[in-house]
């Protein structure tokens, strides 16, 4: 690696993450790492409209610039402008994507930052090997070459007062702002082979009821809501969740003993709100695990396939997820829970 321009510190720096909610989330604990290693900086991120949501209020941020994916047509080139307008000492493209190594490239920053195992990156003046398990820190490694060393990883998502409220104000209207615990499940996933299956969700939700006494609340984002209302029909302490933004999804989070759920973007805004998580793994493995005994992922590990990290089941079978038995999964999660409670 090229060493950085002689006595370089940037004045001007640029983030890049467009996507996803997860991943824009865990860039928060390298935003903050760079906030203490140049606090007279102005930190820019580049990021697209929904996930943005996430970066509200954070104290580390002066500008939000969103790309609007939809757009279409000469967006690229209109990114690419507003970048350069704004003159970056240093870029960081955490993603190395076809649409964002050519915004790095040509925004004009003596020096560009991205992940050393990329395709691009050839196309950035300082390539960086990751290091560490967690994503987040990873992300947190590629700030190396400035003298920022591995710390503690703390997700960052503020919440608006409004959002409190409003989940304050349901849960007192159903009674459930007593319970105890109350549990937050969160049983979807974008993609299939990372969601456990609705009838397995099912039964480790009357198990919490049943040994616990819990309230479990099911939560679920777009498209999900009938999914959701099948999975509470006629169980004793299952309740669904209100319709939510991501802040009022943090909101409901936050008010947990304890969240439930696959491993996805809902479990880091939960762990970004200091709740115990508790995920399902099927193919993956613990990358996306946040750090620190408050945060268990829990797959079977009597397949020998299994973590493939794969989008579809090499073998056809699917079975670390389909026959993952949830008395299995309960036992474990009740351990953690135990855990929790003797701190």
């Amino acid at each position: 690696m090229r060493p950085l321009p002689e006595n370089f510190r940037p004045r001007q720096i640029l983030v890049i993450q467009l996507r996803q909610i997860g991943d824009v989330l865990l860039t928060t604990p390298a935003l903050a790492a760079l906030r203490r290693r140049f606090p007279d900086a102005k930190i820019s991120f580049l990021v697209e409209p929904l996930p943005a949501k996430v970066l509200w209020g954070n104290p580390n941020i002066d500008e939000l610039i969103v790309r609007n994916p939809k757009e279409g047509g000469l967006e690229p080139w209109r990114t690419i402008r507003a970048v350069r307008a704004r003159h970056f000492d240093l870029v960081i493209d955490y993603l190395g994507s076809p649409r964002t190594a050519p915004i790095a490239l040509l925004s004009g920053a003596a020096v560009t930052v991205s992940d050393a195992n990329r395709r691009r990156s050839f196309l950035y003046t300082h390539p960086v090997t990751p290091a560490g398990l967690f994503t987040a820190e990873q992300k947190l490694s590629l700030l190396a070459p400035f003298g920022i060393k591995p710390g503690p990883i703390k997700l960052d998502m503020a919440l608006p007062d409004a959002a409190r409220a409003k989940i304050d104000g349901w849960l007192r209207e159903r009674d459930l702002d007593q319970a105890n615990p109350l549990v937050v499940l969160e049983p979807f996933h974008k993609r299939w082979t990372l969601e456990y299956p609705a009838a397995g969700f099912r039964r480790l939700a009357e198990l919490m009821v049943e040994r616990w006494g819990a309230a479990v609340v099911v939560a679920w984002g777009p498209g999900r809501e009938a999914d959701a209302q099948a999975i509470v029909a006629g169980a004793k302490g299952l309740h669904l969740a209100p319709p939510t933004d991501l802040h009022e999804m943090a909101a409901l989070s936050a008010r947990a003993k304890i969240w439930v759920g696959n491993e996805s973007g809902p479990r880091h805004i939960a762990a970004s709100q200091g709740v115990p998580t508790f995920a399902v793994l099927g193919p993956t493995d613990d990358t996306w695990t946040p750090p620190g005994p408050q945060h268990l992922s829990f797959g079977r590990d009597d397949l020998p396939c299994r973590p493939c990290n794969k989008r579809f089941c090499p073998e056809k079978h699917h079975a670390c997820m389909k026959e993952f038995p949830a008395e299995k999964l309960f036992a474990r999660l009740d351990a953690f829970r135990r855990a929790q409670e003797a701190k």
